[in-house]
């Protein structure tokens, strides 16, 4: 009887493993037909389309955005630009009126011998007399224009 129930179950695992082998054969014949093949390789190519479409579209935005803030950068450089050139301009308009208004030396005849240096009174009065303003006389003689008008003050009462 012993034996008999081992050659049961000796045909029962038989049986088992015989099913088990068909069910698997069938599993692996269907995933590797060539439409299982290239079906599971098309979904793999669509992923990676999509994965590279979604890239593509965030490097897109990245550099859309970067040059953005570069047209932004490059007006104010512009901007920037043309006021140092405005300033520029206003600056050498600047020089030039200054250049014109700039005191220039006084002709003395250098025909009359030199005589003494003369004080800064007589300098005074005599550029005073010749008609030049009290302004003038202080930027050629490098004196005050208050110190100016009192020498002529003083000395215009006594001549």
């Amino acid at each position: 009887m012993q034996m008999v129930t081992t050659i049961i179950l000796i045909g029962v695992n038989f049986l088992v493993l015989l099913i088990m082998y068909f069910v698997f054969k069938g599993k692996i014949e269907r995933a590797l037909t060539n439409e299982e093949i290239l079906r599971s390789v098309r979904e793999e190519v669509d992923q990676m389309i999509v994965e590279l479409n979604q890239t593509t579209n965030r490097n897109i935005g990245l550099i859309e955005e970067s040059i953005n803030r570069l047209s932004e950068v490059l007006r104010k450089a512009d901007k920037s630009i043309m006021l140092l050139s405005r300033q520029q301009d206003q600056q050498k308009k600047s020089e030039e009126v200054y250049t014109s208004l700039k005191p220039r030396p006084l002709k003395i005849d250098d025909k009359k011998p030199k005589k003494e240096e003369k004080t800064i009174p007589e300098q005074v009065m005599e550029l005073y007399n010749q008609g030049f303003s009290p302004t003038i006389i202080s930027n050629k003689l490098d004196i005050s224009v208050g110190e100016i008008e009192t020498i002529i003050s003083i000395h215009g009462r006594k001549g």
